[in-house]
């Protein structure tokens, strides 16, 4: 079995993939990630190398990669390639496919890099790690959520009912929620093996203050980031009614930490506890941690 390196959701054609794969991986190799970002901005690029192999049978195109097991903001963006463009599953490493396949999702206004602890310790266990690489600025959570999906669903498929392990942080909880419960709905869930799920300092009853997002005009969302994502975080917003309607399959166990010192989830709230009954999760409090630290915290 080979593992997913890079899944894309729009595939491109030949020459034009050609073209902005070998201008994407030059603007990798410049010394100021700022430049890079700007050319690769304008020329619209993403940093695909090789075409996919034929595999008509899987719902999204697989293409492989250099493994990359740093991704910071600017280069994330460049594997993205645009603003409010689909997100796509990097490799961090290429383990043994019979030991857990590890997904990692961050939060908003962070990065991939941000979850360095947990992607060292996946990786010295001797599975593939994949980092989900998206725009947390300028893309929805449903819409993220939906990139994700198509990503985990063939993973899924050919992890041949390996065991899986998602790990996501902060909003990346709500985002792994949403992918879950839109496999589940398409029947996509059936069949697949053991599931370990960890959401860290999950905001799962929402954040009051980002209620406030979604009574603002559309247009405000491509102009100030963090708005799209925001509609979604807000325990008033629909969002918070289909993460709360969310029920997994007995293949699924979900690990809930939370954080004794964050200031931005609130683990008392009714909403969290719903999600949390819903989900039949088990719930670690971590006593000194905060938001952030608690990363650092749960690393083996």
């Amino acid at each position: 079995m080979k593992t997913t390196i890079l899944i894309e959701a729009k595939p491109l054609s030949r020459l034009r993939h050609a073209a902005r794969s070998l201008l994407a991986q030059t603007l990798l190799r410049l010394s100021r990630p700022s430049s890079a970002l700007l050319l690769a901005v304008a020329f619209g690029c993403a940093p695909m190398v090789h075409p996919p192999d034929p595999a008509p049978s899987l719902e999204a195109r697989i293409v492989r990669i250099a493994p990359c097991p740093a991704v910071d903001e600017a280069r994330e963006r460049l594997i993205v390639g645009a603003k409010n463009a689909p997100g796509v599953l990097v490799e961090a490493g290429h383990g043994d496919p019979a030991i857990a396949t590890v997904v990692l999702v961050h939060g908003i206004n962070s990065a991939p890099d941000q979850l360095a602890p947990l992607t060292a310790a996946a990786a010295a266990r001797g599975g593939s790690v994949l980092l989900f690489a998206y725009d947390d600025r300028f893309r929805t959570l449903e819409a993220d959520a939906d990139d994700l999906a198509e990503g985990l669903a063939t993973v899924i498929r050919l992890s041949e009912g390996a065991p899986i392990s998602i790990k996501a942080h902060s909003m990346g909880a709500r985002i792994v929620l949403l992918a879950l419960d839109e496999l589940q709905s398409r029947g996509r869930l059936v069949g697949a093996g053991p599931i370990d799920i960890e959401l860290i300092a999950p905001p799962l009853g929402g954040v009051a203050a980002a209620d406030l997002a979604r009574f603002s005009p559309g247009f405000i969302g491509g102009w100030i980031g963090g708005v799209r994502p925001g509609r979604g975080m807000g325990p008033g917003s629909p969002v918070q009614k289909r993460i709360e309607a969310v029920h997994l399959p007995p293949c699924i166990k979900v690990t809930v930490f939370i954080a004794g010192q964050d200031r931005l989830v609130d683990p008392g709230a009714t909403r969290f506890r719903k999600v949390v009954v819903g989900l039949h999760a088990e719930v670690v409090t971590v006593a000194r941690a905060n938001h952030t630290s608690i990363l650092k915290e749960i690393t083996p």
